[in-house]
């Protein structure tokens, strides 16, 4: 990870997104001591798990004066594709154990999306499928993170 950030030759970039494993790993807190401009988008499921894991993280940012954009549900229900019903696949979230709960802003909700059946095309569902509820979730989430980024710079000084 430090060779990826600090030895690559990266042309002027607009955005550089790294997903990264959920929690505190090594590599986790490597990104972002070696990434002092950073800021984070804490994606998680409607799990308690889920939460428990973020709330981790969330503390570990904050200790560590990385600014929180906000965070993402993902996989927050199941729009049924018939009937277009949004069904919850997992119970509900203790608001008072949740994310949101930690002044974590929600930048928006993605549902889950099975993706085409039996098949997996190799082309991002958000590209290759431009009418589901999964694509304009993206595309809405996507555009609250440009809006935030273009509106508040980030606290280290410039665009981050």
């Amino acid at each position: 990870m430090n060779q990826l950030l600090l030895s690559s030759v990266w042309p002027e970039l607009d955005y550089l997104i790294l997903d990264m494993p959920p929690g505190t790993a090594d590599v986790t807190q490597t990104v972002f001591r070696a990434a002092p401009r950073c800021q984070a988008i804490v994606v998680v499921t409607p799990q308690e798990v889920a939460h428990l894991d973020a709330r981790k993280l969330v503390a570990f940012l904050l200790a560590n004066g990385t600014p929180i954009l906000g965070g993402v549900d993902n996989m927050a229900g199941f729009t049924c594709p018939c009937c277009q019903t949004v069904t919850d696949i997992f119970p509900p979230v203790d608001p008072a154990r949740s994310i949101w709960s930690h002044d974590v802003d929600r930048l928006g909700t993605i549902p889950l999306d099975p993706g085409p059946p039996g098949q997996d095309p190799g082309v991002p569902v958000a590209v290759s499928r431009l009418d589901g509820a999964f694509t304009t979730a993206m595309h809405e989430v996507v555009g609250v993170i440009r809006q935030r980024l273009d509106d508040e710079p980030s606290s280290a000084g410039g665009t981050p």
